[in-house]
């Protein structure tokens, strides 16, 4: 969870990271704990799309074109834009997939 002190006055910046955010005792995590971590979070947007096409919209993964529009979006959904390519992996009919972002935060 982020770290919930707050500051009395502004103290600048840190080293790194970890003075702010505890470093965890990695000694009992391992580096694959660590990238499942990492990985579900990335791809958990894919993954609803896929799942939710797959409940209600079954005919959509045997299409060959897909466009997908990603209502509400935010930066969020724009960092790291090469985990959207991951429901290609998922749908081997796919041939091409277009996406469009949008939300009140983004820019044209």
């Amino acid at each position: 969870a982020i770290p919930s002190h707050i500051d009395k006055k502004y103290l600048g910046t840190g080293p790194n990271i970890t003075h702010f955010i505890p470093q965890p005792n990695t000694k009992d995590i391992s580096k694959e704990v660590l990238d499942f971590c990492f990985l579900s979070c990335q791809v958990s947007g894919v993954l609803t799309l896929l799942d939710t096409m797959h409940k209600y919209q079954p005919k959509l993964l045997k299409k060959k074109k897909l466009k997908v529009h990603v209502a509400g979006a935010s930066i969020y959904e724009m960092m790291g834009l090469i985990k959207w390519e991951y429901l290609l992996h998922r749908l081997p009919d796919v041939k091409e997939l277009e996406y469009s972002f949008i939300g009140p935060d983004l820019e044209e």
